[in-house]
């Protein structure tokens, strides 16, 4: 499961299953696991990448790679014919 935390101070600290970051790595390979996390996380919704999550833990990693391309293709899609 996908989870955030702030303490007190103020530091999140997120965590999430090595399959999503495999995965987030497999879309994003020239850049570190922090990055490609975090690059998948603005390309994708929430709802998305909680799919992204179940397919790849339950399922295979080709699958979750080849959902989550999909799903940013069609993003990119929309975001093209808006503007």
């Amino acid at each position: 499961m996908i989870s955030a935390y702030t303490n007190q101070a103020g530091q999140r600290t997120y965590r999430l299953p090595q399959a999503v970051a495999d995965v987030a790595l497999a879309l994003f390979p020239d850049i570190d696991q922090c990055g490609a996390v975090f690059r998948l996380a603005k390309k994708l919704s929430w709802c998305d990448v909680h799919t992204l999550e179940n397919i790849a833990l339950n399922f295979s990693h080709i699958e979750a790679v080849d959902f989550a391309r999909t799903r940013m293709e069609k993003s990119a899609l929309v975001t093209w014919r808006i503007n």
